[in-house]
């Protein structure tokens, strides 16, 4: 199930596919909800996976206004096509526009959405994504298309929530030896080297050179959680600890906590190269151990 803030907004929980809040249906998103899976037609947005896990897997604020053209903070959005600040910093709306956008949806649990060139990005394209669940096992597939009759530069990123017992207790490994990029702000350094396992001790922002295979400890709920890629060259691993979380009106005080994003796909120097007429996939496979 999704786990969010029991104080936040009265109180929201998962019931059945809805989101409840002190007892109401409010997810007046379009979306699609089935025994193991919820997702939003705003964003093709995964937003519930019901596994076989006694605790939740799928991390949701508390605090996120389910409005349309509002991002929701949580689930696993898909940032495109630029991430964060994109290749300028400044283009807006920060992650991209297909986020808030509204998806036609193809199947179950299946998306298409044709991108408009843009002054932010000019040029069009096209994104098919689809996401399948079993107990064990989550898997997104996301396809990026080049319609156009000229190459460019995109970037991809599955902004994967996780639910955790207490994010100063665990630990993600399979990254150790990769390069990294540090975005907290007034770090020491732009570029390091992953030594050991990463453990969280403050705020987190950065971006590896590395697509996985990956695997989150949990200490506290006795678990592993794995997430195996294909066609991903970036892993973001972000936190924002105690005063960013303050700062963000989506976000509890307290959240903080319970979750940890642990993103793939390809963004900054992995950004994907799209000759015309081509296409190119980014699976992720998050699985429970």
């Amino acid at each position: 199930m999704v786990v969010r803030s029991s104080a936040a907004r009265g109180g929201q929980r998962m019931i059945a596919g809805e989101l409840m809040i002190t007892g109401e249906p409010m997810l007046a998103l379009p979306h699609r909800a089935t025994d193991r899976l919820t997702t939003l037609t705003q964003g093709a947005q995964v937003l519930d996976w019901r596994s076989g896990s006694d605790q939740p897997v799928i991390w949701v604020s508390g605090l996120s206004s389910f409005e349309a053209g509002v991002a929701v903070r949580g689930g696993i959005p898909l940032c495109l096509p630029w991430f964060g600040g994109g290749p300028s910093g400044d283009p807006t709306p920060k992650h991209g526009t297909a986020r808030i956008s509204d998806w036609e949806e193809i199947g179950e649990h299946q998306y298409r959405l044709a991108g408009e060139p843009t002054d932010q990005f000019p040029h069009a394209w096209q994104a098919d994504f689809s996401a399948t669940a079993d107990a064990e096992t989550l898997t997104l597939r996301l396809t990026l298309t080049n319609p156009t009759e000229q190459a460019y530069a995109i970037e991809e990123l599955a902004h994967t929530y996780l639910a955790v017992s207490d994010i100063r207790q665990v630990q993600v490994t399979g990254l150790e030896g990769v390069q990294y990029a540090d975005k907290v702000p007034g770090a020491a350094a732009a570029q390091v080297v992953q030594s050991g396992p990463i453990t969280f001790t403050g705020e987190t922002d950065r971006i590896y050179a590395s697509g996985g295979p990956i695997t989150l400890h949990d200490p506290g709920w006795d678990r592993r959680l794995t997430a195996e890629t294909v066609g991903a060259s970036s892993t973001v691993v972000w936190n924002p600890w105690v005063d960013k979380a303050a700062a963000m009106a989506d976000f509890g005080d307290d959240e903080w906590t319970g979750m940890v994003c642990l993103e793939s796909g390809n963004v900054a120097g992995g950004a994907l190269q799209l000759e015309p007429g081509a296409s190119h996939t980014l699976e992720v496979r998050i699985s429970l151990a």
